[in-house]
């Protein structure tokens, strides 16, 4: 008897010696339904011809995304398909690998009649997600992130296996299929069990086919400056032990927010972050079969490093990635353009309308059809590790709906942002989320979001980033922007909303890059920051001059600071009276730029810098520094 409802039919075996007898069933199917039982099981309409996307009501999280024309090219009656959770399926796979669960799933296509459509697709893979639970992966004694999609062979008796990616937040895992039949979730042992069950079967004297690898790489240890407590610079040696591994990450955080795989190396320099104080660095290891260690950390204490604080407004910067196209082989590029670079004609209300309503449906296969595209599963999954899941961790939101559509927006597009790159795409949502403080959440939204990667301004106003951009205006061209000049309110707009410019131009925008660096004396990362180089590339506001002067306003905060540095490069107070001091202080203090550059004395000054504090200048206060070493007349 099974949970599945059913039951076998009568059978004899014959055992002699403790064993059965050749000819005697030993195997009965669970077949015969038991009265009073109902078995979990659910179906879901779908037209062959057109496929769409199915989600059990009753097994929650399994889903199967049909293509069209992969069960019929000429069905266009309504069918289902049926699932049913089988007990039958849980069948040991054998070394180094366990069945997750208490049930496997058994799909079924039909057409109108209730005809089985057969269980080989002739067009595109099947996209099918299975649900596990974390009692079950421990239950299993099976790695987490080494489950996969599997579907047994009743002909062969053995498990398939698919490429498959696993979601530890949602408790699922996803692969492509090219045929229906009766699948389950599989997990890799972990170590200690898979060296348990290798060990029993040595003792029995088993052997049998090789079997892919499913072994994580085992004992990670992470040392910084061979285990010392603490160092008074911020460049270490990391020592990264481990057993069996090809690759490592290593991050600032245990989320791995800043990492990328590399290849492995028993030893890497390291730069530590931020200011005086306790680091703590975080490091796994995966090998050639992708199976992925445990992370564990190293700890050490900083000491002697001065204090940099950035003199840039906080209005400057926001928490968001920067718009790069990031491939599964973590290369940034950017995309080249023409050199026209008019406003975009302005797109007609009902195709905005479209467009978004199209990526709010949350069908992905809808999307696609629109832009003509074929679907890239892996592609999805890679944009969402890479680029998506930064945006959504700095929002904070977890709704898989708006994850869903913003990865499909993304990767694929719509009919009038489908010649953008992947970068610019990303740029436009990231830039409505730094504009409003939400990701769009509806057709209005998104069409919001439409308007600005095609150049134009959003319908809404958001007086905070608006406030913003005059903020950043006024700090580049030293002059309020004048909302009535076109020119002027341009510039606001794409600074404001991250208006993209009708073609890209690319000397205009380097040349706006070393604008922004002159100004703020680092490099654009963010995304506020490459809305302001935008601004300055496409917003045709005159540029200034470099011999800015000091602010008729003084600053209590930036002159107490420059004092500090002042005092901790040249081991002496300054005197405000002596009028050399004094121009160290205000172009430290304000940023004042010299009336000519000269790049000899910025090197020997970058050289001062990094031998005073011990690691190169990054941020405005720190470029700061730099200029007023070489401008500022004080002898070393």
């Amino acid at each position: 008897m099974g949970d599945n409802g059913k039951e076998s039919a009568n059978g004899t075996v014959t055992i002699a010696a403790g064993a059965v007898q050749g000819g005697s069933t030993s195997t009965l199917p669970l077949a015969t339904a038991i009265s009073g039982y109902t078995a979990v099981s659910d179906s879901a309409t779908m037209v062959p011809s057109t496929g769409g996307l199915v989600k059990s009501d009753l097994i929650a999280g399994l889903e199967i995304n049909v293509p069209g024309s992969t069960l019929s090219t000429t069905d266009g009656n309504t069918g289902k398909i049926d699932i049913d959770k089988d007990p039958t399926v849980v069948i040991d796979p054998g070394a180094d690998m366990n069945f997750v669960g208490s049930s496997g799933y058994d799909i079924t296509p039909k057409d109108s009649n209730n005809n089985e459509l057969g269980k080989t697709l002739s067009g595109d893979a099947v996209t099918l997600t299975l649900p596990y639970s974390d009692a079950d992966v421990t239950t299993a004694g099976v790695d987490e992130s080494n489950l996969v999609c599997g579907s047994f062979n009743t002909a062969s008796q053995t498990w398939e296996t698919f490429s498959t990616v696993v979601d530890t937040t949602n408790n699922t895992i996803t692969c492509q299929v090219s045929h229906f039949s009766s699948f389950g979730v599989l997990g890799g042992l972990t170590v200690a069990v898979s060296n348990s069950r290798r060990a029993a079967d040595e003792a029995a004297g088993g052997g049998g086919a090789a079997t892919a690898d499913t072994i994580a790489p085992s004992n990670p240890l992470l040392l910084i400056n061979n285990g010392a407590t603490s160092t008074n610079a911020r460049e270490v040696t990391l020592t990264a032990s481990v057993t069996d591994a090809t690759y490592m990450m290593i991050g600032n955080d245990a989320a791995f927010t800043d990492g990328v795989w590399e290849t492995y190396a028993l030893s890497k320099k390291w730069s530590l972050v931020g200011n005086n104080g306790s680091k703590v660095l975080y490091v796994k290891f995966k090998d050639n079969a992708v199976n992925t260690s445990g992370t564990v950390s190293a700890k050490i204490e900083m000491t002697g490093q001065a204090y940099i604080a950035p003199t840039v407004p906080t209005s400057t910067t926001v928490v968001a990635p920067a718009p790069i196209v990031t491939t599964t082989t973590t290369t940034t590029t950017t995309t080249t353009g023409a050199t026209d670079t008019t406003v975009a004609k302005a797109l007609p209300f009902t195709q905005i309308q479209d467009e978004a309503s199209t990526v709010v449906s949350g069908n992905v296969n809808a999307v696609i059809s629109a832009v003509a595209k074929v679907r890239n599963l892996k592609q999805e999954v890679t944009n969402r590790k890479n680029l998506v899941k930064e945006l959504l961790r700095t929002s904070g939101i977890k709704t898989n709906a708006l994850v869903d559509r913003a990865n499909s927006f993304v990767t694929y597009g719509t009919t009038s942002t489908v010649n953008l790159s992947v970068g610019d795409r990303l740029h436009a949502v990231n830039s409505y989320y730094n504009a409003f403080g939400r990701l769009p959440r509806n057709a209005k939204e998104w069409g919001e979001v439409v308007l600005i990667a095609n150049g134009q301004a959003p319908a809404e106003a958001s007086k905070t980033a608006l406030n913003r951009a005059k903020a950043n205006f006024k700090y580049v061209y030293k002059r309020n922007a004048n909302l009535k000049d076109a020119t002027d309110l341009q510039w606001i707009e794409m600074m404001a909303y991250g208006v993209m410019p009708a073609a890209r131009d690319i000397k205009a925008e380097a040349a706006a890059i070393k604008t922004f660096r002159a100004m703020f004396g680092y490099a654009p990362s963010k995304v506020t920051a490459w809305n302001v180089v935008r601004a300055i590339a496409y917003g045709g506001v005159q540029k200034l001059t470099a011999n800015d002067k000091v602010p008729a306003e003084a600053s209590k905060t930036a002159l107490n600071r420059a004092e500090v540095n002042f005092k901790y490069v040249y081991k002496r107070n300054a005197n405000l009276k002596d009028a050399t001091d004094l121009q160290w202080i205000e172009m430290m203090a304000y940023g004042v730029m010299p009336a000519a550059r000269d790049l000899k004395a910025e090197a020997d000054a970058i050289k001062t810098f990094c031998t005073k504090f011990g690691y190169l200048p990054s941020n405005a206060t720190a470029w700061n520094v730099v200029r007023a070493i070489a401008y500022g007349g004080v002898q070393k």
